[in-house]
């Protein structure tokens, strides 16, 4: 399926037209959607439990909907009935979300996750159905998809699993887990260091995740994707080679929108920062451009002779008028601490396109 802005009839006719010069992007929309999946039912029980309960855990948002309730009771009625009634919930999370802030939208979209995947629970396989929007790219159209939240992506296996039977199996299988824990910019020998070391941790914290929050400390943001290699990492440690493993290991690009202009310009330099070239230790561009940034603004602040403002003659109102300078922004930002997401989305917006006015929605969102 390929998503159209605005029911642009022109542009549906093009890509009707162009069908047949496009067999690669619908083989790759195919392959995707093919992939038969199950859910991973001791991540189900654990989310599920925390879900229903609203157990308090710092990788959650808070499932009281009580408040929201008693303040939005009328818009609320009018859709109730409906979300208990129909399977097709999706259509009304958009309209109470209107009413909703972001922690309850989350909430609303995780709790809806775990209730499609209690419905799939005991079955051996299933698919995500895929789209693509006008630029190519893809997206699924299930709130049980491995592009929704941490915790519904740990819901996920593959239904079809492989044996860890080798020794590179087994190293990246370690390495998945050492990137879910954050380790992705440290070398290979670190991370398999790391997931050797803490051993211990990881086949004590299976026993009771509720209780033992150690993987929730050590994996921020991929809490529950890493709670899902915890578990399969004790399935290896006591059926080693005979274990057959169902959890998806990630192998993700470094700003992969960078690698191709890297490749289309051949510049050896930033294919080298986005890691096309190999390197023990994988470079991150991100923080490098956010070191810069931050020394740049130092450096604008700190200048002896700069002043914070200075008289601009404006066209538009005919006079002279006082604007602020880069030192005075500079000390602005020197209040506020940048941050690697947010140089990462500025850095994705130029990339795409996206002029001042996308950057500074970003960076609006931000704060």
């Amino acid at each position: 399926m390929i998503q159209v802005v605005n029911n642009d009839h022109e542009f549906s006719k093009y890509i009707n037209d162009a069908y047949k010069e496009m067999p690669e992007v619908y083989a790759c929309v195919n392959k995707l959607q093919s992939v038969p999946l199950r859910v991973n039912k001791k991540i189900f029980e654990i989310l599920n439990t925390a879900v229903t309960k609203n157990i308090r855990l710092e990788c959650l948002p808070d499932f009281n909907f009580d408040e929201y309730r008693n303040s939005k009771q009328q818009q609320y009625d009018v859709y109730q009935t409906r979300l208990k009634t129909t399977d097709h919930d999706a259509r009304y999370f958009y309209l109470l979300s209107d009413f909703m802030d972001a922690n309850k939208a989350r909430a609303l979209s995780i709790s809806r996750a775990v209730k499609l995947a209690k419905k799939y629970l005991n079955e051996p396989e299933f698919y995500n159905t895929m789209m693509c929007d006008f630029r190519g790219r893809m997206y699924t159209s299930s709130e049980l998809s491995f592009m929704q939240h941490d915790c519904t992506r740990a819901m996920l296996e593959f239904s079809k699993g492989k044996k860890l039977k080798t020794k590179l199996g087994v190293e990246a299988f370690k390495i998945h887990g050492a990137n879910l824990a954050g380790k992705s910019k440290e070398s290979y020998s670190d991370r398999l260091k790391f997931i050797d070391t803490n051993e211990k941790n990881i086949l004590e914290v299976v026993k009771d995740p509720i209780e033992n929050k150690w993987w929730i400390d050590v994996a921020k943001e991929k809490s529950w994707q890493f709670l899902a290699f915890c578990f399969e990492y004790k399935n290896y440690k006591e059926l080693g080679t005979k274990h057959i493993s169902h959890l998806p290991i990630q192998i993700d690009a470094t700003a992969s929108l960078l690698q191709h202009i890297s490749m289309i310009t051949k510049d050896k330099e930033l294919a080298e920062k986005t890691n096309l070239i190999k390197n023990e230790k994988p470079y991150d561009i991100y923080t490098e451009i956010l070191e810069e940034a931050e020394a740049i603004l130092h450096n604008e602040y700190h200048e002896e002779h700069a002043v914070e403002s200075e008289f601009v003659y404006s066209e538009q109102h005919k006079k002279y008028i006082k604007v602020p300078t880069n030192k005075f922004y500079a000390g602005v930002w020197s209040t506020v601490k940048l941050t690697r997401d947010l140089i990462k989305q500025a850095v994705i917006g130029t990339v795409f396109g996206g002029g001042k006015h996308t950057l500074k929605t970003y960076i609006f969102k931000e704060f």
